[in-house]
C-alpha cells in the first residue's frame, strides 16, 4: 500500500500435480495459501498477514483445532507466520487474483512452444536468399569445388561410396547423413546436410546463437541447431570457440563453474606430520569474555 493506494508487487501460479487435481474444492484453496506464503515467505516474515479467499470454507482455517490429515500439516506451516486473518472476499470483488485462475494451462505447452521455435529458427534460411550466396561459396571454395567437379563429371547414386559420401541438388553440394543407406537424389531433409563454405561459416554461426529465436543458447544447443541441418568439418570446434568469445554471454550469463580451488591430498606418515591452524570468530560474548575459537586440525 503506497499513499492509500495498494499496487500488486509480485505473482506467483504453478499447475496443480495429479495427485493435487484429486483434492476437493477447500483443499485446493488451502493448499494455495501454503504454496503463497512459501514463495512469498521474504515479504511475510515479520510482518502481519491478511488473506483475502473467494473460498468462505477457508475462514475457519485460522482457528480450526481437530483438523487432520494434509490440513493438519498445512495449519502447522502456517502457524509459523503471522496470519491475522482469513477472510471471505466474493468472486466479483476479488477480480484481480480470480481472472488468472481462470484458463490454466498445461506445463508442456512450454515445451511444445520451445520445440516449434527451435524447428522455426533452423528451417529459417532455407526461405531466404542465403541459400543463392551458399551455392556461390560452395562454387568459391576450393575444396568444395573439386567435390563438386567430381560429382558432375561422373554422378553417383551409389552412397557406399565412403571416398565421397556427398550429393548435388539443385547445384548445391550436400552430405549424406548416413552414408551406409541409399538415398535418391530427390529426397531431401534430414538424411541430407547442407555442405556450409568457409566464407559462410560465421554467419551460420551467428544465426544459430545470435539470433532472436536462438536466444543466446549453450553450447549443445547451438550445436544441435547446426548439426541436425548442415556440415562443416570443424563444426564443434567452431560452436565453442564462437561462445567462448560471445561478450553478450560473458557479460550476462552466470557462471556455474565452481570458484574453490581444487583440494590436494597430502602424504601422512605418522600422527601430528602435518597441523592446520585457524581462527573462527567473532561469536556473541561467553561469560568469560571469550569471542573467538581456535581450531586446530591434524
Amino acid at each position: 500500500e503506497y499513499e492509500e493506494k495498494k499496487y500488486v508487487i509480485a505473482y506467483a501460479s504453478r499447475t496443480l500435480s495429479t495427485a493435487e487435481r484429486n483434492y476437493g474444492a477447500t483443499e485446493r484453496e488451502a493448499l494455495a495459501i501454503v504454496l503463497a506464503t512459501k514463495h512469498f515467505r521474504p515479504y511475510l516474515e515479520g510482518n502481519k498477514i491478511y488473506v483475502r479467499s473467494d473460498c468462505k470454507a477457508l475462514e475457519w482455517m485460522r482457528t480450526a483445532k481437530d483438523v487432520t490429515g494434509r490440513l493438519a500439516q498445512w495449519a502447522m506451516k502456517l502457524s509459523a507466520y503471522q496470519i491475522e486473518e482469513i477472510k471471505y472476499r466474493p468472486r466479483k470483488l476479488n477480480t484481480n487474483a480470480d481472472s488468472l485462475s481462470r484458463n490454466p494451462l498445461p506445463d508442456d505447452i512450454v515445451n511444445q512452444h520451445e520445440v516449434s521455435t527451435i524447428e522455426t529458427a533452423v528451417n529459417l534460411w532455407q526461405n531466404t536468399n542465403i541459400l543463392k550466396d551458399i551455392k556461390e561459396e560452395q562454387q568459391a571454395d576450393p575444396k568444395l569445388k573439386q567435390i563438386i567437379d567430381f560429382l558432375e563429371t561422373k554422378p553417383t547414386t551409389d552412397s557406399n561410396d565412403k571416398r565421397n559420401p556427398h550429393i548435388l541438388v539443385n547445384g548445391l553440394l550436400y552430405k549424406i547423413k548416413n552414408s551406409n543407406m541409399y538415398y535418391n537424389q530427390r529426397i531431401i531433409g534430414e538424411k541430407h546436410l547442407l555442405v556450409i563454405p568457409k566464407a559462410m561459416q560465421n554467419k551460420l554461426l551467428e544465426w544459430a546463437h545470435d539470433h532472436p529465436t536462438a536466444g543466446h543458447g549453450g553450447q549443445q544447443k547451438t550445436l544441435f541447431r547446426l548439426i541436425t541441418r548442415v556440415y562443416w568439418e570443424s563444426m564443434r570446434k567452431d560452436v565453442f570457440n564462437y561462445i567462448s568469445a560471445c561478450q553478450l554471454c560473458q557479460q550476462f550469463k552466470y557462471n556455474n563453474a565452481p570458484t574453490a580451488s581444487p583440494m590436494q591430498l597430502h602424504s601422512v606418515n605418522e600422527p601430528w606430520h602435518t597441523i592446520g591452524m585457524d581462527i573462527m570468530g567473532p561469536f556473541p560474548t561467553t561469560a568469560r569474555q571469550k569471542r573467538f575459537l581456535l581450531v586446530i586440525v591434524d
